[in-house]
């Protein structure tokens, strides 16, 4: 169909632009609960490696990032708005950027400590 010339005037964004990252961060978890069958394999070995689950849940949450951002982005290009797609992909580099921000404290924690 023809995009009606109030394309992006018409779409409400009052509500994402008061979402905190709180409320970001979590809802990839709200709609795409862990503990479903799905997930049981992966919990499983998260379990058995004694890996945090924070840090799971947080890997997971940067991996479906990337993969919804090169959807989106791929999405856009192929309307004819390869622009609005590189921007995409930039504010998904720095959403996972800032998502993976604790493990990096982390590392770096792991690392001062063990030269110390």
């Amino acid at each position: 169909g023809v995009m009606s010339k109030n394309f992006f005037t018409d779409i409400n964004v009052a509500p994402y632009l008061d979402m905190n990252f709180d409320k970001a961060s979590n809802l990839l978890t709200e709609y795409i609960p862990l503990e479903g069958e799905t997930f049981g394999v992966l919990t499983k070995i998260v379990e058995l490696t004694g890996v945090d689950s924070v840090i799971f849940n947080v890997v997971f949450k940067i991996t479906a990032v990337g993969y919804i951002v090169e959807f989106a982005a791929g999405t856009v290009e192929d309307l004819g708005v390869p622009s609005l797609a590189h921007k995409l992909v930039f504010i998904g580099k720095l959403t996972i950027l800032t998502m993976s921000l604790p493990i990096l404290y982390a590392i770096f924690n792991l690392l001062s400590s063990l030269l110390q």
